[in-house]
């Protein structure tokens, strides 16, 4: 079974409407692809990154600078991301 819309062109089993519920459930809701559930891995997979490169920056400072003269623009400098990211 196809689907057409302004999507294009589906299968119905490649579209969901993201509650939980039903595939179908509403008709007229906004369908999402399968592809959004892929783009949510790849950025949960650079949080962690991010978060396991700013977790061994301030280690590293940690125990070459002690932990009282160590400042959050130290360990995001050192793991390359804003210090917007660390708080």
């Amino acid at each position: 079974m196809s689907a057409e819309g302004p999507l294009g062109s589906a299968k119905s089993s490649d579209l969901f409407c993201g509650c939980g519920k039903s595939k179908r459930h509403v008709p007229g809701r906004r369908i999402r692809r399968k592809a959004a559930v892929v783009e949510d891995s790849y950025h949960q997979r650079i949080k962690e990154e991010k978060r396991s490169a700013a977790v061994r920056a301030a280690m590293e400072l940690f125990l070459e600078e002690g932990y009282e003269r160590t400042s959050l623009q130290q360990v995001a400098g050192r793991a390359d991301v804003s210090t917007a990211t660390l708080v």
